[in-house]
């Protein structure tokens, strides 16, 4: 038979067509819903405002922990609940005075003035090489430190004082004044008693200089002839007095100090000290800038006002028991929890 001119279309194979099918457009649409809805669901989770507020938390309670691993000082955060506000605060060392020289000279270039003395007011029996010596001045013999000369000697949020002393006899004798709130003093029978004077709210809601808070050692704390090195320490919330490491007392106060007026006095001016003293270390408790919560998060008012560590970074025991939970509320109500473990570290 003769071949036609007509061609003819090819057949498609098999299920091949030129476009989608129904079924096939509905399994599209089903997966890009599926898509989404994953998508959404990770978005609805993702809320920045509720990350930099536990960031936030974490962040400053883990720079407290590190700075008492690195200063080998206790640290502490303080909450503020009502105002959504969170500080941390630590010792730095505001001052040093070794006495090797007449001239005085103190660390940080903040220098002491001898009064009193009618020469050379050292010796070279130190507690190491050279150190003040009482003896050799008159009844009025002081040594001064001006504390107005850096506003890191301001001990009014705390303080840390240590003093090596040797008196010749004992008697007793006020040995160390700062600016007349806080005061290291020795007794006739050997003991030492540490003082603070701090601010109270008197009936009229007045601040006032409240009595003075003291702790005491035991007698015989002190030795004529030999060398001990004293400790007074406040951090708002106890007074502690040591002597070569070895506790002699504490007593529990939590207000802030009173305003320093004066000089940081070294001696019994007036009364005279037989005695000599050396390698003086005044440190004081420095606090950051107040870090405020986003707005929409607040603190939980069951959570603790103050998170406290030891030198070396674990939670104060005597403080925490066991670990603290920070609990942060949010306007949805949801609630987010910050944990610091026993060790100090920060979840």
């Amino acid at each position: 038979m003769p071949k036609s001119n007509t061609a003819r279309a090819k057949p498609n194979p098999v299920g091949a067509t030129g476009g989608f099918t129904l079924l096939e457009l509905l399994l599209v649409i089903g997966i890009i819903g599926v898509l989404a809805g994953i998508g959404l669901g990770m978005f609805a989770t993702f809320d920045p405002g509720r990350r930099a507020a536990v960031g936030l938390v974490q962040n400053v309670l883990r720079q407290a922990h590190q700075t008492a691993i690195a200063r080998r000082a206790p640290a502490v955060v303080r909450f503020d609940p009502e105002g959504g506000a969170l500080v941390a605060e630590a010792l730095e060392v505001a001052g040093t005075w070794h006495f090797e020289s007449p001239a005085l000279e103190g660390g940080r270039g903040i220098d002491a003035v001898a009064r009193g003395f009618p020469g050379d007011p050292l010796t070279d029996r130190g507690y190491t090489g050279r150190a003040l010596d009482f003896e050799q001045g008159g009844r009025t013999a002081e040594v001064r430190i001006d504390l107005a000369q850096d506003p890191l000697l301001d001990p009014r949020r705390g303080f840390n004082l240590e003093v090596a002393l040797r008196p010749a006899r004992l008697a007793a004798a006020k040995v160390v004044d700062l600016g007349g709130v806080v005061q290291l003093l020795l007794r006739a029978d050997g003991g030492v008693d540490g003082r603070i004077t701090t601010r109270r709210i008197d009936e009229l809601g007045r601040e006032v200089a409240g009595p003075p808070v003291t702790v005491r050692s035991a007698p015989a704390a002190l030795r004529p002839g030999r060398w001990t090195r004293v400790a007074l320490g406040y951090d708002r919330r106890e007074l502690t007095l040591h002597a070569d490491g070895v506790p002699l007392g504490v007593r529990a106060e939590e207000r802030e100090l009173w305003d320093p007026k004066g000089p940081l006095s070294l001696g019994n001016p007036g009364g005279g000290w037989s005695g000599a003293l050396d390698q003086l270390v005044l440190a004081t408790v420095r606090a950051s800038e107040a870090f405020v919560l986003p707005t929409g998060v607040s603190i939980d008012p069951s959570a603790p006002r103050l998170v406290r560590f030891l030198a070396g970074g674990s939670l104060d025991p005597a403080l925490h028991a066991e670990r603290v939970s920070i609990a942060l509320v949010f306007d949805d109500g949801s609630r987010d929890l910050v944990v610091v473990n026993p060790f100090g570290t920060v979840e």
